[in-house]
C-alpha cells in the first residue's frame, strides 16, 4: 500500500494566507476523490475545514445513491460537497502535546 505525504508549511506567512489554505484543501480533496492513501501533517489550521470528513459525516443522497459525499469548508461562505472515494484513507500525524490541547 502506497501513501503520499502531504505536509503543511511551518512558515507563519503561509499558514495565514487564505490562498495557501485553498491550495492545500484542493490537494487533499483531489486525493479524496481519486481514492488515494495520504498522510497529512502540520495542517492544524485546516482540520476544522475537514470536520465532516474526519467524523465520517457522509451524505449519500447527492444524486447518486451509492457514492459518499462530505462537506469541505472552503472559507466562510463556500462548503461544497465532495466525493469521498471508497478506497480513500487518511492518516493524521500530530505531536502528542497538540492532541491533548
Amino acid at each position: 500500500m502506497q501513501f503520499e505525504l502531504i505536509s503543511g508549511s511551518l512558515l507563519e506567512t503561509d499558514v495565514s494566507e487564505e490562498e495557501y489554505s485553498f491550495h492545500m484543501l484542493s490537494k487533499i480533496r483531489n486525493h479524496m476523490e481519486k481514492g488515494s492513501k495520504i498522510i497529512i501533517s502540520n495542517l492544524d489550521f485546516l482540520y476544522p475545514s475537514l470536520y465532516d470528513l474526519f467524523n465520517q459525516n457522509f451524505d449519500k443522497n447527492c444524486s447518486s445513491g451509492s457514492k459518499k459525499f462530505c462537506r469541505i469548508a472552503l472559507g466562510s461562505a463556500n462548503s461544497p460537497m465532495s466525493l469521498v472515494h471508497q478506497e480513500f484513507k487518511c492518516i493524521i500525524l500530530m505531536d502528542a502535546d497538540k492532541v491533548r490541547k
